[in-house]
């Protein structure tokens, strides 16, 4: 009995996210990135402290001037199926990341060189154009139930269920907090020590599992998805505006190719960054 108990134990604190964060240090680890576990954050929205799984980050630096690429991960263990609403967009959209230019820089590259750039990648270039749009998404539990019985055997009925405060825990929670940690990272940016500093920021939420794709166009296609791109809006308390968010939202196994997305235009803003330098 105790050696039974203790194989459930084991069992369950390695299908928990802990495990799931040390997949994905791993794979950053592997590509080169430098990793910040747990870094802290001031939530408005709940108006309390909280913390984030991740900040990995890339950098390069040429005399005063110092190129970061910041990943924020927020990392799910999610049990259920998770299905997004996408519906086609009429025109391409191209996901750019959050940036930060210290004064010092803002001589060498301007708002529009970071669109104009993401627009033109010449690798990878699929992971930062989106030809649809995430309307919603739903959180769906499999529940098993056993009815009546055919020769002796009772026969296991699978139905679904929608769990929408699931979708609240487990997805929005996500969303909300790499928003509001990217935010955040980007306001304690000190004018004076970050002046020679470029930050590209992107949101990134890693899921464990069973991502799935709903068509709003067509309700016959549900499928599953590995990546979506996510582009939402968060209200400012100094402005009457919204703050535009492009959130990357993955599971484990899109994670590789996503890191390398990454990192292949991180080494080419780079070297755009240092011809406009040097010229």
């Amino acid at each position: 009995m105790t050696r039974k108990i203790e194989s459930e134990f084991r069992s369950a604190v390695w299908k928990e996210g802990f495990s799931l964060e040390q997949n994905v240090f791993r794979i950053l680890e592997k590509n080169d990135w430098q990793i910040l576990p747990n870094r802290s954050f001031f939530d408005s929205l709940h108006n309390l402290t909280r913390e984030f799984d991740i900040l990995a980050y890339k950098a390069e630096s040429y005399h005063r001037i110092t190129l970061f690429t910041v990943l924020i991960i927020e990392c799910k263990f999610n049990p259920h199926r998770i299905v997004f609403y996408a519906r086609p967009l009429l025109e391409q959209q191209f996901f750019t990341p959050r940036y930060y230019v210290g004064d010092f820089v803002k001589k060498f590259v301007r708002p529009k060189d970071f669109t104009s750039f993401f627009k033109n990648i010449k690798r990878h270039k699929p992971f930062f154009i989106s030809n649809e749009q995430v309307f919603g998404y739903q959180t769906f539990e499999k529940i098993e139930t056993s009815s009546g019985s055919r020769n002796g055997t009772k026969e296991k009925q699978i139905k679904f269920k929608t769990r929408p405060e699931l979708s609240e825990k487990f997805i929005f929670s996500a969303i909300n907090t790499v928003i509001q940690a990217t935010r955040y990272e980007e306001q304690i940016r000190d004018r004076v020590k970050s002046s020679g500093d470029i930050i590209m920021f992107f949101p990134v939420v890693v899921f464990s599992d069973s991502l799935y794709k709903g068509s709003l166009a067509d309700r016959r296609i549900l499928k599953q998805q590995k990546m979506f791109r996510y582009r939402t809006g968060m209200a400012r308390s100094d402005k009457e505006v919204f703050d535009d968010f492009d959130i990357r939202i993955c599971d484990i196994s899109a994670l590789t190719n996503s890191i390398k997305a990454f990192s292949y235009a991180h080494t080419n803003f780079w070297k755009f960054l240092l011809q406009r330098i040097k010229n």
